[in-house]
């Protein structure tokens, strides 16, 4: 199933922050996504959007490696996944999705 374009996620924003709204995109809240017959990997671009300065990404509570405001998964094994994304000003973004065979 294809990744999705911008819908709300969960996002949690301090008082005082004058950066707009955190986003994250690419993936929907409570997708599920197939992984094609005869493909290995899923790779999954996900980005944000507002927020403020650099953030930090983090992949079932694991910090992962992206472009500041862009990042490309690569997934392989099945199962449930939580992202997170996290700015400079505080902000959280998060979704829960599944990977399935």
């Amino acid at each position: 199933m294809p990744a999705c374009p911008r819908r709300p996620t969960t996002v949690r924003r301090y008082r005082g922050s004058d950066a707009a709204p955190l986003m994250l995109s690419g993936v929907r809240d409570g997708a599920v996504i197939r992984q094609l017959p005869g493909q290995e990997n899923v790779t999954l671009p996900v980005s944000t959007t507002g927020g403020k300065g650099r953030r930090w990404w983090f992949l079932n509570g694991e910090p992962v490696n992206g472009e500041n405001n862009r990042l490309s998964l690569l997934l392989n094994i099945a199962g449930r996944y939580q992202l997170v994304v996290m700015d400079e000003s505080g902000q959280v973004a998060a979704v829960n999705f599944e990977l399935i065979r």
